[in-house]
Formats: C-alpha cells, sequence, structure tokens
C-alpha cells in the first residue's frame, strides 16, 4: 500500500460536503515509503486542522481529511 496524499473537506450543518475553506492538503506522496508519508500525513494534517480552526473560530462546518492511498 501508498499513502499517495491527503485533502481536507467541510461538511455543513445541512450535510453538504466539498472544499470550500478546507485545508488544501498535499501533492503525492507516492515516493515515500509507508512509513515516511504517514509520518507527513499526521504532521500536516494536525497542523493545517488547528490553523483552520484558528482562522475559522466560529464555523459551523466540519473539517475531515480524505487519505488517497493505493494498494
Amino acid at each position: 500500500m501508498l499513502i499517495l496524499g491527503w485533502e481536507g473537506w467541510i461538511k455543513t450543518n445541512d450535510g453538504r460536503i466539498g472544499h470550500g475553506s478546507a485545508p488544501h492538503g498535499t501533492a503525492s506522496l507516492g515516493k515515500l515509503s509507508v512509513n515516511e508519508a504517514a509520518q507527513f500525513c499526521r504532521k500536516t494534517i494536525q497542523e493545517d486542522y488547528e490553523n483552520w480552526l484558528k482562522e475559522n473560530p466560529n464555523a459551523e462546518e466540519q473539517v475531515h481529511f480524505c487519505i488517497t492511498v493505493r494498494t
């Protein structure tokens, strides 16, 4: 399995899902080992989530993250 990258998604109160103001995510991580890519994703998802919370303190939307893999 390879971790190819991640992207942020926003879920609105009415159930719609889209990119909106979500964290942008990563470029392809396919050249990294699974362990390297997993560590990178853990670090950058956490950082981008915290930044999103700071930039959107009153947001009613929820942030979700989609991790793309190739098996």
